[in-house]
Order: structure tokens, then C-alpha cells, then sequence
């Protein structure tokens, strides 16, 4: 008899747990219903007009504002693009060294820089005409989203793309605002930022300035660094607009280089430098500066043609040591490595 009523508890026990099942989901629709319905967003360049991200036939991701400053000291893009899916970026964790940035392989290779997949700011090329990008001269304080393209679909943004990054500025508030922000941390880790958004007379404006300082965790790793974003929007008519961004970056970074295997494995000495960095000064100072316009015309809702041009300059002086074993100053030997270059360009579409 025992054995007998299990099947006919067992079959009470599961019409139950089935009715409580329906009646919660029943209630969970009607909810759903009545409630906020959260779409996946929005993405406005992957195929030049808005569409919804999930019916797109290509790889994207959009990373929000949220994402990028709440919660993240703001220092590299890396610390935004790690959750993207098939995206590399390398947090280098010093700042003489700049990120590295891959897409699916694109960009792996590149000893400095990002290669092989492009950088955008507002629809304006922050890669170079030979390829090269600099991402970092982009200060994620001024941010509001970042899309993120991968796959043979970002061969829409031109040659030698095997991934698209588009960042994209806050928008002007209809009102004035002015903002500053204070962040302190460990190894006398410092941020300031300064900002003002609004409307002039039918011109919307952003400007942001921010300083970076640190110690760094390990010796001869100070940094200092500060960037300057400020965008200018002139509405010139309903159907032609132009948007004018101008960035400005400077830093000086020491190098700690890397450790030999004696300190690497030895927990008092993980923090610390070989000597051939403190004697040959081992170091990187960069500027970079660009201007880019973005003229934009609607001849109707479908059609619309967009001239952005652009120009700029960079500099690079990086002092290396070329006997990082010396354990003297005499028998210490550095070179300087000093780039100094103008570039501009221009797209149409």
C-alpha cells in the first residue's frame, strides 16, 4: 500500500507546483504588460541610420555612460571595452605604455598603438591616414556612449578596418550647466574635472578639461596627464549643421619597464624597478592636438551627404634603455625614440 500512494502524492505534488507556475506567470505577463518594456539599444552608425542593435546582421555592442564613468577612474579605454565580446584591450597599468587594442585578431600585432581597427569621435577619424590610432587622447569623462563594430561589416568605415570604435560626446543641455568632479585614490592617485555644457545664441557647447596624476604602484611610474575636449554645434539651417571638436592631450609618464626574473618572482621586490630604469630615466613624453569638422546636409529623410575634414599634430619622445641588465650608471646605456608628425585628412559620405 506504502508503495502504492507515492505515484498518487507525486502526481498531487507536481498538478501544484504546475498551477502555482501558471498563476505566477499569468500575473508576471499582466505586469509586463502595464509596465516599462526595455528595448536593447539603439544604434545610430552601424548601417548610417537608426536601428535597433538586435536586428542588425552584424556584431555590435553599445557601451553606455553608466559604463564607462561610474564606478572606473576614467585612465584608459580599456577599462570600458573589456566586456565586449571578442574584443582584447590590454590595461598596461602605467601609463608610458599605450593600450592595445584588438578586434577579432585585428590589432593584435601592434607594438604600440591601434592598428587595424578604426577610432572615431563623433563621426571624426582618430586613426591617422597610414592607419595608426590613438584612442587614448580621448578624455571618457566627456563620454556618453561607445559602439563597438566587429566582423567584415566594418569594412564599411573604410580599408584596413577589421573593427570600428565610435565614441560619441555628451550632448548639449538645453540650460547651462557647469560640473566638477574631485576623485582621490591610493599612491597619491589623483583626477580633477572641470566641465560646462549649454546653449548660446542657437550654438550648442561642451567643454571639458581633466587632470591625472599617480605615483604608481611601482617605482619610476608617476604619471601626469591632462586632456582638454570642447565641441561646438552651429545649426545653420534645419537641414545643414556643423559640428566643430577640437582635442588636446599632454602627458609625461615614467617608465618602470619590466622586471628580471629574480624580482618578478619575489614578493618584496615585485613593486620595484631594475636599475637600469632609474639610471637611464626610462620615460615617454606625448602632446597631441586635432581639430575636425563635420558639415552635414539632409536633403530629405533619406538623404543626406557629410564632408569632415581634419587635422592635427602629435609628438613622441620615449627614452628607452638598450642594457636593461646594467646594475651601474657607468655601464648603463639609453637612446631617445622622437616622433614628431602632422597629419590630416578628410571623409566624405
Amino acid at each position: 500500500m506504502h508503495s502504492q500512494q507515492n505515484p498518487f502524492k507525486f502526481k498531487l505534488l507536481t498538478l501544484a507546483v504546475l498551477a502555482t507556475c501558471s498563476h505566477s506567470t499569468m500575473s508576471l505577463s499582466a505586469e509586463d504588460v502595464t509596465g516599462n518594456i526595455y528595448m536593447a539599444p539603439v544604434v545610430v552608425t552601424g548601417t548610417r541610420i537608426e536601428q535597433n542593435s538586435f536586428d542588425l546582421p552584424i556584431a555590435i555592442d553599445v557601451v553606455d555612460q553608466e559604463d564607462i564613468q561610474d564606478g572606473q577612474l576614467q585612465m584608459t579605454l580599456s577599462e570600458s571595452l573589456i566586456r565586449i565580446p571578442g574584443i582584447t584591450a590590454q590595461n598596461r597599468t602605467q601609463s608610458a605604455q599605450d593600450p592595445q587594442i584588438s578586434s577579432r585578431g585585428f590589432g593584435s600585432r601592434s607594438s604600440f598603438g591601434v592598428r587595424g581597427v578604426r577610432v572615431y569621435l563623433d563621426g571624426i577619424p582618430l586613426t591617422m591616414p597610414d592607419g595608426q590610432g590613438q584612442p587614448g587622447v580621448v578624455d571618457l569623462s566627456a563620454i556618453r556612449s561607445i559602439e563597438v563594430l566587429r566582423g567584415p561589416f566594418s569594412a564599411l568605415y573604410g580599408n584596413s578596418s577589421g573593427g570600428v570604435i565610435q565614441l560619441f560626446t555628451e550632448n548639449a543641455p538645453k540650460t547651462p550647466e557647469v560640473g566638477a568632479t574631485v576623485m582621490f585614490g591610493s599612491y597619491n592617485t589623483t583626477r580633477q574635472i572641470l566641465e560646462a555644457a549649454g546653449n548660446a545664441d542657437g550654438v550648442e557647447y561642451l567643454l571639458n578639461f581633466s587632470n591625472f596624476e599617480s605615483d604608481g604602484y611601482r617605482d619610476n611610474s608617476e604619471s601626469d596627464k591632462q586632456q582638454a575636449t570642447a565641441k561646438f554645434k552651429f545649426n545653420i539651417s534645419d537641414d545643414t549643421k556643423l559640428t566643430t571638436l577640437v582635442n588636446w592631450f599632454d602627458q609625461k609618464a615614467q617608465d618602470p619597464i619590466g622586471l628580471d626574473r629574480a624580482r618578478a618572482f619575489d614578493n618584496s621586490t615585485r613593486d620595484s624597478v631594475v636599475p637600469a630604469a632609474i639610471f637611464a630615466n626610462t620615460s615617454v613624453k606625448r602632446d597631441h592636438a586635432q581639430i575636425g569638422f563635420n558639415l552635414e546636409h539632409a536633403f530629405d529623410e533619406n538623404n543626406k551627404i557629410s564632408l569632415i575634414p581634419y587635422v592635427g599634430t602629435r609628438t613622441n619622445a620615449q627614452i628607452l634603455t638598450t642594457t636593461p641588465t646594467a646594475i651601474t650608471r657607468a655601464t648603463t646605456n639609453a637612446r631617445l625614440s622622437e616622433i614628431d608628425r602632422e597629419f590630416y585628412g578628410m571623409d566624405a559620405r
